[in-house]
């Protein structure tokens, strides 16, 4: 996902509930990213969460929830070319 501020965190959060496996977050500031990465891995320690750093190879969910919405398309569209079919594109 994209995103660490307000909406992104909820999400964030709100995946972490569900257990996935793993969780990557990506944010123009890394540091955002490392606190809210640092905040969920303590409340959910058997997941393992990172921060993205480059274009993943594959991805089930891609979630947009930065400032800029639509504004950075290219980014989620990157992603999503790569997450195969019937995977979800959302965003905030």
């Amino acid at each position: 996902m994209a995103g660490t501020g307000g909406a992104g965190s909820a999400i964030a959060h709100a995946i972490a509930e569900r257990k996935p496996s793993e969780l990557t977050i990506y944010n123009r500031t890394q540091e955002k990213s490392i606190a809210l990465i640092n905040k969920l891995s303590v409340l959910f320690p058997q997941i393992k969460i990172k921060a993205g750093t480059s274009v993943p190879e594959q991805v089930n969910i891609a979630i947009n929830a930065t400032s800029l919405g639509m504004g950075e398309t290219l980014f989620c569209l990157s992603l999503l070319k790569n997450s195969g079919q019937g995977h979800l594109y959302a965003t905030s």
